[in-house]
């Protein structure tokens, strides 16, 4: 059965979320592990937000999505954000990806953000689409990365 708790409550999965958000993202970058895993300490550390929410079953770790206040530097006028969406191969296409999703689009919701945003490349826009999210525009810096909007009043049940 899967479940989705934030990593606040779920400590022993803070060191996956710091590894697969460093390879997928920042490693390329040049930035270290250590410095992605102070950040997911940092906000592990806030309260309320910025959030990181996991998917697990018992002690397994299937994935996980953050809630951040800025996802890119070029659009600083954006916020709050959905980003990382992260799920470990043998999960996907299994709906944990949807699951965190929603879960993070409710968590919004219920610190009162209406309106929220993320950034996705080409080949992912269609799996936000058909969840609800609208392409406003796409990345100045990376033509290639589009950036999503969604409204509470266009959540999809």
């Amino acid at each position: 059965m899967l479940i989705i708790s934030n990593l606040r409550e779920v400590p022993q999965f803070h060191s996956f979320v710091a590894n697969r958000t460093w390879e997928a993202w920042w490693k390329s970058d040049g930035h270290s592990e250590d410095e992605i895993t102070s950040g997911i300490s940092k906000i592990v550390a806030s309260q309320g937000f910025p959030f990181i929410l996991v998917a697990h079953h018992a002690d397994e770790y299937y994935g996980h999505v953050l809630g951040i206040e800025s996802d890119l530097e070029s659009r600083p006028d954006l916020s709050p954000w959905v980003a990382a969406l992260w799920v470990d191969s043998p999960h996907r296409k299994k709906g944990v990806a949807t699951a965190l999703l929603k879960s993070a689009e409710d968590r919004f919701y219920e610190l009162n953000f209406s309106k929220i945003y993320l950034c996705a490349t080409d080949e992912k826009n269609d799996f936000y689409i058909k969840r609800g999210w609208q392409i406003i525009a796409q990345d100045e810096a990376d033509s290639s990365m589009g950036i999503f909007e969604k409204t509470k009043s266009h959540s999809v049940a």
